[in-house]
């Protein structure tokens, strides 16, 4: 075989390499992390004043009996409390899992196991109580 012939199969398996790599990005599922991005960043200081409440007020979360059990600080009034917490899966917005915050009389919300894929959350919790707005964060695996 003569070097102008393997010059041209070597161009044929780089050209067969690179629609390879064409076609495989176009399968590639790229999700938003939020539909309304630009309308969250705007509003971020917000989420910063709220998260600077929530910072003396932490929330508890356990996994026991087969559900997700999120406990609300005692200092907080569970007759005023609402909001909404999300469960947001990083690697597919499908898993993402929203609940508006019921906690009854006890401070704690339980959410079935059966609910979740296994893996990585974050924990997202955006609530008011007593007229005032709290945020918090927290990463759980389960």
């Amino acid at each position: 075989m003569n070097w102008g012939y393997s010059i041209a199969v070597a161009f044929a398996f780089f050209m067969a390499f690179i629609i390879y790599l064409v076609v495989g990005t176009y399968k590639q599922n790229v999700d938003l992390v939020f539909d309304d991005y630009y309308v969250r960043e705007i509003k971020f200081q917000e989420q910063i004043d709220k998260s600077v409440n929530a910072a003396d007020k932490p929330l508890k979360w356990s996994v026991r009996n087969d559900s997700v059990v999120v406990k609300f600080p005692e200092s907080v009034d569970f007759q005023t409390l609402s909001g909404e917490i999300v469960f947001y899966r990083p690697d597919h917005s499908g898993s993402d899992i929203k609940e508006r915050i019921f906690p009854g009389t006890s401070g704690e919300q339980v959410f079935p196991v059966s609910k979740f894929r296994q893996g990585k959350y974050r924990l997202k919790t955006d609530w008011q109580s007593g007229g005032n707005n709290y945020y918090d964060e927290q990463i759980i695996v389960l």
